[in-house]
């Protein structure tokens, strides 16, 4: 090996550059957010949902756990499975409550990093050296910088909620699903094995939107590619029965525990009330 070979760092020199200007970016953006006129530290009481994950850890109700009302959750209750993960360790801390929304985010990032060195590899994408070195690594700071400078995401970074967790599970379900159709050179299995655990996992953390996922790999084959056959890289008919089972994981317990709140509340409120379709509920979410 030549000694006085330049080495990548040299060579490319630009991913390293924009790396120190995204984060001086990020920093100003933060700053500006904190420092200046910012709704950031207002609304920030999050309690229902740290309750939820303490009734879980103290109670170890993992199917319908309690507020500190004694009010059953409506949501399904996968940030509260994940924030109870640093909680029973003994890190009764704010932050600890919010690593699922920390989580979130930075799955985001990476889904978004990952998306972006696929389509800049991709066939009839021509690059010249240094853009091939330092384009994907320039998008993915810039998505970075934009997706957390963001006044809502900043917000929701810092808040308690499924909100960043979903986020995640859908821009991986999105990208596992661009790989498993749209790459005719990718183990198609391998991706949309990843693709339908996202969209149960989405299901588990928001409910209902998860649909979105399978929605993409049923229209994309039709709609963009225009060729029906790739339909059968999605794996239709193992991957809804697996998104499903990864929901009912939760729902069947939640059922066994409280038939008559899942059928009225969640079910009939939460999710035909959405659609005008909602049957009269009673008040069983009440405390015991």
């Amino acid at each position: 090996m030549n000694a006085n070979a330049p080495t990548d760092a040299r060579r490319h020199p630009l991913p390293l550059a924009l790396a120190l200007l995204a984060l001086a970016c990020l920093g100003v953006a933060f700053l500006g957010r904190i420092l200046g006129p910012s709704d950031l530290l207002q609304n920030t009481d999050q309690s229902k949902t740290i309750a939820l994950t303490a009734d879980v850890v103290a109670n170890a109700r993992w199917a319908l756990p309690r507020d500190a009302l004694g009010h059953l959750t409506r949501k399904p209750p996968l940030v509260n499975w994940i924030a109870a993960l640093p909680v029973s360790l003994g890190f009764w801390t704010e932050w600890a409550f919010k690593f699922p929304s920390l989580l979130g985010a930075l799955a985001t990032i990476g889904a978004a990093g990952a998306a972006a060195r696929f389509l800049l590899r991709r066939p009839g994408v021509r690059l010249n050296e240094k853009s091939t070195a330092a384009g994907p690594v320039a998008l993915t700071l810039l998505g970075a910088m934009l997706y957390l400078a963001s006044p809502s995401t900043i917000k929701h970074l810092y808040f308690c909620r499924p909100d960043m967790l979903f986020t995640a599970c859908l821009a991986w379900g999105w990208y596992a699903g661009v790989r498993t159709i749209h790459d005719p050179h990718a183990p198609h299995r391998r991706w949309a094995l990843l693709m339908w655990v996202a969209a149960g996992l989405a299901l588990l953390a928001k409910g209902p939107l998860a649909l979105l996922i399978p929605a993409y790999a049923l229209l994309a084959p039709l709609l963009i590619e225009r060729r029906p056959a790739l339909l059968a890289r999605a794996g239709f008919i193992w991957g809804l029965p697996l998104m499903l089972s990864l929901f009912l994981l939760w729902l069947l317990p939640a059922w066994l525990s409280d038939r008559a709140f899942v059928q009225d509340t969640l079910i009939g409120e939460e999710l035909l009330g959405r659609f005008g379709a909602a049957r009269p509920a009673t008040p069983q979410d009440a405390p015991p």
